[in-house]
């Protein structure tokens, strides 16, 4: 892998690092002494893109997670949907037992606000359905819930697509009705719209590693790129007083509805183009520290949201960024001690996987077709 390829990698790591300060920066301005002293300063701002980090996320994780299959596709000339399975399942299920693990412990010790119908909520990935009682600590699982129904149906669809695999009609049905899910029952701030631009950023996420050289050719143009870097930029940070000119609630709801489909061609644009060889954006979120602490997100995105409740919040602003710092710093330490292991256990069943079905494969290849259909 040249350098560039593993500067491309990296820069992803380092956008999600700014996706998810993003969401704990959202989180954090409800603490009264920290919302106020974003609303009086400049940086504020900040604190009104938290539901853009999670739209970044989407996008992301249907890039990388295609990446990976093409990859497998192009060393084994096949595709494994069990080992998919495996290795999503080592990734995502340890970190998030856990958390909600230890929020139903506190719940039972009184200190938050959290019952086993949340915990069940959130372990089945409903939270993104009005079927769901979620609550704040688990309510931030809304977008973990769309990814893993997202993963449920990927490796099916990329399957046939790729490999005129037929997937079996009986489990495509309930994963279908299963994905479809939050369609039926939205929940009235994604709404119907929200749930098609969800899953149009998961699916070109697939389209730009399918053709990874797509955006980069098309805006090889240093000078364009540049333009159109910051042109997407904007698009997805502009500020919500030029969004929303009203301060009706209704209004806000509407506008920001429709205008979420910018996001569709903005965010790729956007996270792409920043990855440029040879470009500062690359440069810098290609730091090794942004990189690292990036591949701990995902336990950070789910942490953030204990820090961010009722108890912490009254506890004051310094109490909160302490522990919120000292959370990040024991997220990347977790990661590379504990989830780092688990995800390779996942890695390495996905292996013994694929070496199963390419020996029976092979085994299938060598008997004589009147023998396999049954004909002697």
């Amino acid at each position: 892998m040249t350098q560039a390829q593993l500067g491309r990698f990296a820069f992803i790591d380092g956008w999600r690092v700014l996706a998810v300060a993003c969401v704990i920066f959202a989180h954090a301005s409800l603490t009264p002494q920290i919302g106020d002293f974003l609303r009086n300063h400049s940086i504020g701002i900040v604190s009104e893109y938290g539901e853009v980090g999670v739209f970044i996320f989407f996008f992301i994780s249907g890039y990388v997670v295609s990446t990976t299959c093409f990859k497998e596709v192009g060393a084994r000339s096949n595709f494994s949907t069990q080992a998919f399975y495996a290795r999503r399942a080592f990734r995502i299920i340890p970190p998030l037992m856990l958390y909600l693990l230890t929020c139903l412990l506190l719940g039972k010790l009184n200190y938050i606000d959290f019952s086993f119908t949340n915990f069940a909520s959130s372990s089945l990935y409903l939270c993104n359905t009005t079927i769901a009682d979620c609550g704040w600590y688990s309510g931030h699982t809304w977008s973990l819930a769309f990814e893993e129904q997202f993963y449920l149906l990927f490796p099916i669809i990329f399957s046939y697509i790729e490999l005129r695999k037929k997937p079996r009609f009986f489990p495509l049905i309930i994963i279908i009705a299963i994905t479809s899910m939050p369609l039926v029952f939205s929940v009235f701030w994604i709404g119907k719209t929200g749930f098609f631009i969800i899953h149009l950023l998961f699916w070109l996420g697939y389209f730009s590693a399918k053709h990874p050289h797509g955006v980069y050719g098309f805006f090889k143009d240093d000078r364009f790129g540049s333009i159109v870097l910051i042109a997407s930029t904007l698009a997805v940070f502009l500020p919500t007083s030029i969004i929303f000119p009203s301060t009706d609630y209704d209004t806000h709801l509407i506008i920001g509805k429709y205008y979420k489909f910018i996001y569709i061609l903005a965010i790729p644009l956007m996270v792409l183009l920043s990855g440029r060889t040879g470009s500062i954006s690359l440069r810098i979120l290609s730091n090794n520290f942004l990189s690292h602490l990036g591949r701990a997100t995902y336990s950070i995105y789910l942490w953030q949201q204990l820090l961010t409740g009722s108890p912490i919040r009254e506890s004051g602003a310094r109490v909160q960024i302490f522990l919120i710092v000292a959370m990040i710093f024991l997220c990347s330490i977790m990661y590379d001690t504990v989830e780092i292991r688990l995800t390779q256990l996942g890695i390495n069943i996905s292996s013994r996987i694929k070496r199963r079905e390419d020996l029976s494969d092979i085994t299938k290849k060598d008997v004589p077709i009147g023998i396999q259909s049954g004909v002697g």
